[in-house]
């Protein structure tokens, strides 16, 4: 017979062992009946949370509706949304031009919260101001295109042709920029983030935060180029283009809305604006969530 003086031990030691685990087991078993076993990982709303998108025209254009070879597009604090129309750029809802002539070499821009639209012509970095784009900075590179990637900061992409490689530079008041990251594959289109930016590249979208490493967000099927992101943050919905749809990507679910519709995307508070290369024109989309 076992020693009195090592029994009691003993069965101090095994009954956690025991109990423990049977506690686990009782409260799986009781979420199971609670909640069944199809709902022990809820599934994404994303669907429940969409509604009909409705397309409208806002602005036709009567040349190409491109600054240099790509459409661009931008918004201000202040509510105003500025398009790339055939070598100028004009205010959306006035409908006026910025620039006194049509300058050839304009090849992106962006607005500030105070409204100043900051321009890449070639290789310059340059505001408008009287009617005319002001050469200020030299840019590393004359392909290098700029985008508003939160309501103070501006930031610029293209290739790096020493290295081969892309890379997404932060801009700082006064026209001085800062490498964020490099990326070995071609960067296609760029937008902010919660603290940070997504990118598209090879019919990919990445995440990176300030000062942190890049993740992968999603892949799309085929990996078609990815030509235009936007984001709204209140929903936290990430809107990307391809050549000839427009996606939403919500609570980790894709969703197509838009068939046969493409162009540069821009979110705002109304609504999802799309300026179309294709139908030479500058659309909206509303009625994507439900109230």
């Amino acid at each position: 017979m076992m020693d009195e003086r090592l029994k009691k031990p003993l069965i101090a030691l095994l009954i956690p062992v025991l109990v423990i685990p049977a506690i686990v087991i009782l409260i799986i078993a009781a979420k199971v009946l609670l909640l069944g076993r199809d709902d022990q990982i809820p599934e994404s709303q994303a669907l429940a949370k969409l509604a009909s998108p409705r397309v409208a025209s806002v602005l036709k254009s009567q040349g190409p509706v491109a600054v240099a070879v790509r459409p661009v597009m931008a918004s201000d604090s202040f509510g105003s949304l500025f398009v790339g129309w055939g070598g100028n750029i004009v205010e959306a809802r006035s409908r006026q031009a910025l620039l006194s002539a049509q300058d050839p070499l304009l090849t992106s821009f962006a607005a500030t919260p105070e409204g100043l639209i900051v321009t890449v012509r070639g290789d310059r970095l340059g505001f408008v101001s009287g009617g005319e784009v002001k050469d200020t900075v030299a840019l590393p590179s004359s392909e290098l295109r700029l985008e508003k990637v939160s309501d103070d900061r501006l930031c610029l992409f293209g290739p790096v042709v020493s290295t081969r490689t892309w890379a997404v530079y932060l801009l700082s008041r006064g026209g001085a920029y800062s490498k964020l990251f490099t990326f070995p594959l071609e960067i296609g289109a760029v937008t902010g983030a919660d603290g940070g930016i997504f990118f598209a590249a090879a019919g990919g979208v990445y995440r990176v935060e300030f000062g942190k490493r890049v993740a992968p967000v999603l892949y799309l099927p085929g990996k078609p180029a990815i030509v235009s992101l936007a984001y709204d943050v209140q929903r936290r919905a990430l809107f990307l283009a391809t050549q000839d749809a427009v996606y939403v990507y919500l609570e980790g679910r894709l969703v197509k809305l838009l068939d046969k519709v493409s162009g540069t995307l821009a979110w705002r508070h109304d609504g999802l604006y799309i300026l179309s290369e294709a139908r030479q024109e500058l659309l909206k989309v509303d009625n994507i969530f439900k109230t």
